[in-house]
């Protein structure tokens, strides 16, 4: 009678880095035993030079054995399956919109599919199609050719959000995640919903980390660039404020329309916001606060959902503004005058998002550096006062 042993088998079906990486203790599983143990129940096997008929090598009485092959491999990949689809938390079929909204206007293939997922832990391909389908924390079956997110890609798209409402608002997971998806569906609505009511309550008796003062006499700066081949002549006082209402797109904390106005904590930040092309030159205003503002500082608190939000140059309504869109309308409402966050391009930079202020009374422009990106010999400007 043939005997194999358990190395002998692991090695010839490559299973053992599938083994290692998913940390299996395969001596656990059923349909194996010890040599010793089947000697002792076989008295018809000879005691001595028991070889594997896999490996060829001698088997010694301590190793183990195979004594049902189907039903140690039947339960090593049922093992298999139960992990890697424990790692599955979001599919096509699932509430949340990251997959389809990455297939629409994304590229597809940065989506991980099953397949990928049982190949990155060693799954030896002849199993694969054995292993059949997985499932989604959702409930659902996925595919090999089905897309799919682990725990944190998916805090990448809404994790940070969620847990941003949690941590500043002491809502419950399940609330804020109900909350988000109704944002998506109704984003005109929030305040017909409980969470958002509560949000809104929560904003108005200050009851949040993060309630801040901008100091009187800080400096802020907004920059505005220009081609220098269609506009020689830099911008003037006027033409550096925010713009009218009803001209602005969607931003991080402006709804499409609504005019607030973005500044930074330094020039090098505004440089790096504006994002200054060939050919181009930005003019800086420096803005002096005149007054005590009351902001909401995101940068003290333990998640900074708006520096990590990016803006999707190609579409007219960004999904992922919906939910700071409807804070700072809160803010702004319950008599805020802005919301501090951290600069997504430059370390230790801030940006300011400003509204609920009057020019001239509450701050003003005392300088102009003017074509910013010239070298000195090209340029006739250089800090400008405006008194």
């Amino acid at each position: 009678m043939e005997i194999i042993s358990l190395s002998g088998f692991l090695s010839k079906y490559e299973l053992n880095n599938m083994i290692s990486d998913l940390d299996i203790d395969e001596t656990n599983l059923s349909g194996i035993t010890t040599l010793q143990e089947y000697i002792d129940d076989e008295q018809s096997v000879n005691k001595e030079g028991v070889f594997c008929a896999y490996s060829e090598k001698e088997i010694f009485e301590y190793e183990y054995i195979l004594i049902e092959e189907n039903e140690f491999l039947n339960e090593l990949l049922h093992e298999v399956k139960c992990l890697l689809s424990a790692l599955i938390k979001n599919c096509s079929s699932c509430d949340l919109e990251k997959i389809p909204y990455t297939q629409q206007y994304d590229d597809p293939f940065n989506l991980n599919t099953v397949y990928d997922l049982l190949s990155s832990h060693s799954v030896p391909q002849i199993f694969i199609s054995r292993i059949g389908s997985l499932k989604c924390s959702c409930g659902n079956d996925v595919y090999q050719d089905d897309p799919y997110l682990e725990e944190g890609e998916l805090d990448d798209w809404i994790g940070e959000e969620i847990n941003f409402i949690i941590d500043t608002f002491g809502i419950d997971l399940d609330a804020a995640v109900e909350f988000i998806e109704f944002l998506k569906m109704n984003p005109m609505m929030a305040l017909y919903h409980p969470i958002g009511i509560l949000i809104s309550d929560k904003i108005q008796s200050r009851e949040i980390i993060g309630v801040d003062i901008i100091k009187k006499n800080s400096t802020f700066y907004r920059g505005r660039k220009r081609k220098f081949h269609e506009r020689r002549v830099p911008f003037i006082k006027e033409e550096l404020w925010n713009p009218e209402v009803g001209l602005p797109s969607q931003g991080r904390y402006n709804p499409p329309g609504v005019s607030n106005l973005y500044l930074a904590n330094n020039i090098e930040v505004v440089k790096q916001e504006i994002n200054l092309g060939i050919n181009e030159l930005v003019d800086i205003a420096e803005f002096h606060i005149n007054k005590d503002l009351l902001v909401f500082n995101t940068t003290v608190t333990d998640i900074d959902i708006f520096a990590n939000m990016q803006k999707q140059d190609d579409l007219s309504f960004n999904p992922e503004y919906i939910f700071t869109n409807f804070l700072a309308q809160c803010l702004a409402y319950h008599g805020y005058h802005g919301v501090i966050y951290e600069s997504v391009k430059i370390n230790q930079g801030m940006n300011v998002c400003l509204f609920n202020v009057e020019p001239i009374k509450d701050l003003d422009i005392h300088y102009i550096q003017e074509s910013v990106g010239k070298s000195e010999s090209e340029s006739n400007y250089d800090r400008t006062s405006v008194f």
